[in-house]
């Protein structure tokens, strides 16, 4: 099994949460689960409660495990 960044899993439990999806994987596609534009924008605004930016138009056309996570300077700092 691979691991996964703390970013990472909190973006697939995120979506998770919002689609009441329990079984999200990191291949899977946000729009094929359900999700739209909107309930992007609510992922991505719950993580950006948790100091992670993501790149949403990737959320919107790619596979879960290649949506750009980026930390904000607050969480990189806490890191060092």
């Amino acid at each position: 099994m691979e691991k996964y960044s703390i970013a990472q899993q909190a973006l697939l439990a995120e979506v998770g949460r919002i689609l009441d999806e329990p079984d999200i994987r990191p291949t899977d596609h946000f729009i094929e689960l359900g999700g739209n534009s909107m309930l992007a924008l609510q992922v991505a605004s719950m993580l950006k409660e948790q100091q992670i930016e993501i790149n949403v138009a990737q959320l919107l056309g790619d596979r879960l495990e290649n949506v750009f996570i980026e930390f904000t300077e607050t969480q990189l700092e806490s890191c060092e």
